[in-house]
């Protein structure tokens, strides 16, 4: 994981994911065309690699500034390789939204003793 950091171009390119944050993560949350998430620190520099570009990125409710470096709090993003910076100062609660982006599949997980390993599900609907 610490390599998809260090070059976020590695991650897939057809999912979101954020690949690494320099505070912990309290809470995540992916949808099509979003990834909300929480940090333990509201100082914090975090890099994400998106399915879809950002129409908003967003610090507690309030919007951030796009910028071309990360010398104060804001955001950079790289139109070619869709890899967002984020740099926040004083916000724990980060929300970003675009207008496309894929819906990330919900995975049973192999602790669950009715299912198989990796098996997918729609919401509490199973695939028939």
């Amino acid at each position: 994981m610490d390599a998809f950091w260090a070059v976020p171009e590695w991650a897939p390119a057809d999912e979101s994911h954020l690949l690494g944050s320099s505070s912990v993560v309290t809470k995540i949350a992916y949808g099509k065309g979003s990834v909300t998430y929480s940090t333990f620190d509201a100082a914090s520099s975090d890099v994400l690699r998106l399915d879809f570009v950002p129409d908003s990125v967003m610090a507690n409710g309030k919007p951030m500034t796009r910028r071309d470096n990360p010398d104060q709090p804001g955001y950079m993003f790289d139109e070619k390789t869709h890899v967002l910076r984020i740099r926040h100062d004083d916000a724990r609660d980060i929300d970003v939204q675009g207008p496309e982006g894929t819906m990330p599949p919900h995975v049973i997980t192999f602790d669950d003793p009715h299912l198989a390993a990796g098996t997918l599900s729609m919401g509490n609907i199973l695939p028939e």
